[in-house]
């Protein structure tokens, strides 16, 4: 996420009046750019692959509480997510619990190794 986040709005600031007013993706603020007031913040945690198998790897599987507790991402982020992984066959459900499974071990593993750069 090297760009800049910072998308002009077509809201007004309540406090200067400015139609100066951006929307940082990044931050998840919408900001006057004319006299510095936070309009508007939202959370903007949202649950990433990477950090899902992880964590997975770290304990060989976790409840979806275990999950959301560790991540501190909203549910519905990690249920995509989640859904999404065992889509693509990276994990497996059994019981209440998930798990890697070997091609998500690779994968993970294979990404790991991207950001240390080997």
């Amino acid at each position: 996420m090297g760009r800049n986040a910072l998308r002009f709005s077509n809201r007004v600031c309540p406090v200067c009046g400015s139609r100066s007013v951006a929307r940082d993706e990044m931050k998840g603020i919408t900001i006057c750019t004319n006299c510095g007031a936070i309009i508007e913040r939202r959370d903007t945690k949202r649950a990433h692959r990477f950090d899902i198998a992880q964590q997975l790897a770290r304990e060989n599987g976790l409840t979806f509480q275990q999950l959301l507790k560790r991540l501190g991402v909203s549910e519905a982020s990690l249920y995509s997510q989640l859904e999404s992984m065992i889509a693509m066959d990276y994990v497996v459900q059994i019981g209440d619990v998930y798990k890697l499974t070997r091609r998500g071990s690779k994968w993970y593993h294979s990404e790991l190794g991207k950001q240390w750069g080997y």
